[in-house]
């Protein structure tokens, strides 16, 4: 892997699971003779955007896999068969009683995964009546305006500000988290804040396995106290994890991939179990999960990394580890200073 030559801010920012395989550096403001980086392997953020029809056309395309084709059929129903496991039956007969919330999904005017997991999510929402368009919320820092205009074009919200998967959910709704791809820390923020029995037993992840998200992030050679920092939650709850089947249909074919697999190799459905989140010691919830974190590393209270934020009304200044593009790089968007769309 490329290594930085001197100190510097620069950061690793991975927003597709292939790419994280990939040599290349990048990041959204800095030019790399400015920060004395080796120019080969650095590119832009500042990608060519596709307009609005065409997006629209290949919008149409991918989705049209998934409704057609005999493997795209296949994944989308043991996805819904998942979610009818995850969520209780009795909400069933409730329609739009679920809330969507989408982090990290990349730029779909730029990225074809991108719009190809946009489109599943679109087709998850219309087969799932618990599910509804209006509402379902996605935030990127790379949304662009034509892909903020194409987001609120299918008729859902697009959040206006960075909050690093800081954004408290309603405990009187159930929720349904879509995090492709995405560093455990955005996980780990989004558990952090809304750290109660109530809130996890109502909510279902469709994310990567929390297994292949700590043997990846142990790979970039992050120190023991940083892994337990950004670990803290995950490693609280993973004991109570259930995984759905959904992906198992791609994982035991032995031909070779298509992209569709691609977008979207080693996601699953996954939620918690409600015994086990009963069966926890209230002084779980009492404290900050940071706190257990504490115990196997004293020196994690002090530590200072560039992934991390604090949040100034947080319980006994509990830490929140910020994914790759923080709120101080990017308040809103990157090619915006405002709310504006």
């Amino acid at each position: 892997m490329q290594t930085l030559q001197e100190d510097s801010p620069w950061l690793r920012a991975y927003p597709r699971r292939r790419h994280r395989k990939s040599t290349t550096l990048r990041y959204p403001t800095l030019r790399a003779e400015d920060c004395g980086l080796a120019t080969r392997g650095v590119v832009s953020l500042e990608e060519v955007e596709d307009d609005f029809t065409t997006i629209c056309s290949k919008f149409t395309t991918f989705r049209s896999y998934f409704v057609h084709s005999g493997t795209g059929q296949t994944f989308v129903n043991s996805l819904l068969a998942d979610l009818r496991r995850a969520f209780p039956a009795s909400t069933l007969s409730e329609p739009e009683c679920v809330d969507v919330l989408c982090l990290g999904l990349g730029n779909p005017a730029t990225n074809r995964a991108s719009l190809r997991q946009l489109a599943l999510l679109d087709l998850l929402i219309e087969r799932d009546t618990r599910l509804a368009r209006s509402r379902t919320r996605l935030y990127d820092p790379v949304f662009r305006c034509t892909s903020r205009q194409f987001i609120r074009g299918l008729g859902m919200q697009v959040i206006s500000k960075n909050q690093e998967a800081c954004y408290p959910l309603s405990p009187d709704r159930y929720h349904f988290i879509m995090l492709p791809h995405c560093a455990p820390g955005l996980l780990n923020n989004l558990l952090l804040t809304n750290w109660s029995k109530r809130l996890l037993d109502r909510m279902v992840l469709f994310s990567n396995g929390w297994r292949e998200m700590r043997v990846e992030f142990n790979a970039t050679g992050e120190s023991e106290d940083v892994i337990a920092q950004v670990f803290s939650c995950i490693n609280i709850l993973e004991s109570i994890l259930v995984v759905g089947d959904g992906n198992q249909v791609w994982k035991k074919r032995r031909t070779s991939k298509c992209l569709e697999e691609h977008d979207f190799e080693g996601m699953r459905i996954q939620w918690f179990r409600s015994e086990g989140l009963a069966e926890m010691p209230q002084q779980i919830w009492d404290q900050p999960p940071l706190t257990f974190a504490a115990e196997v590393s004293q020196t994690v209270d002090s530590l200072t990394h560039s992934k991390t934020v604090r949040i100034p009304d947080s319980v006994d200044h509990s830490r929140f580890s910020a994914d790759l593009i923080d709120f101080q790089t990017v308040p809103c968007f990157i090619d915006s200073e405002d709310e504006s769309p």
